[in-house]
C-alpha cells in the first residue's frame, strides 16, 4: 500500500475517526478536572505564599475561642 491509497479516517490515515458525543464529553471532563485542579493548586500556593509572608495571621484563624459566639472572655 502506498501512501496516497491511504484512507482519510482509520488506521494508518493521517486523521483520526471521527468521535461521538460521549467520547467528547469525556475528554472534555478530564480537561474540566485537570483546570480544576490547576486552579486549586494554584490557590494553594498563593495561600502558602500569603503565609510565609505574614499576610495571614495563622495564630489568630486558628484561635477557636471565639468561634461561633463563643465566649469573648478567657477563662
Amino acid at each position: 500500500m502506498q501512501r496516497g491509497d491511504r484512507p482519510a479516517f482509520g488506521p494508518g490515515g493521517p486523521a483520526e475517526a471521527p468521535s461521538d458525543g460521549a467520547d467528547r464529553f469525556a475528554e472534555e471532563s478530564t480537561i474540566r478536572t485537570v483546570v480544576d485542579r490547576n486552579r486549586r493548586l494554584c490557590a494553594l500556593q498563593e495561600l502558602r505564599n500569603l503565609v510565609s509572608d505574614g499576610a495571614l495571621d495563622m495564630d489568630l484563624l486558628l484561635d477557636k475561642r471565639n468561634y461561633r459566639g463563643g465566649s469573648t472572655q478567657e477563662t
